[in-house]
């Protein structure tokens, strides 16, 4: 067939016959299974969670990137009215350091929780999937995966800030805003916000990644993404 396909290429050059061999070309291709697409789906997936673990977990990853997890609104009522006393005039900053040291020290974690709950997915409609939007796979495991994953990846927030004295710093503020006369009492716990604005940012970098691999061949670094991404250009 190869020798075939060249000797006409040599015998005509007109675009009428150039689209004859695309086509014969095409038919000739193997096909690609729904399996094949969702296995590609999640192999796409799988690279954006280790790209977007190395992002996030080095040193800034969070501190000093556009993924900076500051205060909720309640905390940061709490700390503005501990300011006053000297010992925590820079208390928000200070607890601001550590959530994000937290954070990405979490992410060094977060790998094999993201990649379990990839494998362990079902993708239906595989098809509709691989020619939806640019971030169509990224939003499916995030509709199916992820209170599961902030569920899973909670434990691996209380110990990263445990770890870095995020908890000890703030219960002081706590403690310490609690005894000014005439505040209503709170105690607002950071780690559920805390795991919530990991996971956001982790699903982010996926995102990112899912949609270099869709518009950019040089992304597709084995022969299984190269094969299906291939049927969405």
């Amino acid at each position: 067939m190869l020798i075939a396909l060249a000797t006409m290429l040599h015998l005509s050059c007109d675009p009428q016959s150039m689209q004859k061999l695309q086509d014969i070309a095409a038919s000739q291709a193997p096909a690609v299974t729904e399996q094949q697409v969702a296995d590609a789906l999640k192999e796409a997936l799988t690279l954006g969670v280790r790209h977007g673990v190395q992002y996030l977990g080095k040193r800034d990853g969070f501190y000093r990137s556009p993924y900076k997890i500051v205060l909720p609104e309640e905390a940061q009522a709490i700390v503005q009215k501990v300011r006053r006393f000297p010992a925590f005039r820079d208390a928000e900053e200070k607890l601001l350091l550590k959530i994000n040291r937290s954070a990405e020290l979490a992410m060094q974690e977060a790998e094999p929780i993201f990649v379990d709950a990839i494998q362990k997915m079902t993708i239906r409609d595989a098809m509709r999937i691989l020619k939806g939007n640019q971030d169509a796979a990224t939003q499916y495991l995030r509709t199916h995966t992820e209170s599961q994953l902030v569920e899973a990846f909670k434990p691996v927030i209380v110990r990263s800030l445990q770890h870095t004295g995020v908890l000890t710093l703030w219960n002081k503020i706590v403690k310490t805003y609690n005894a000014i006369p005439l505040v209503e009492k709170r105690n607002p716990h950071l780690e559920d916000y805390i795991a919530q604005k990991a996971v956001d940012a982790l699903f982010d970098r996926i995102r990112i990644e899912e949609s270099r691999i869709r518009s950019d061949v040089q992304a597709r670094t084995t022969e299984l993404l190269k094969k299906v991404f291939a049927l969405q250009d």
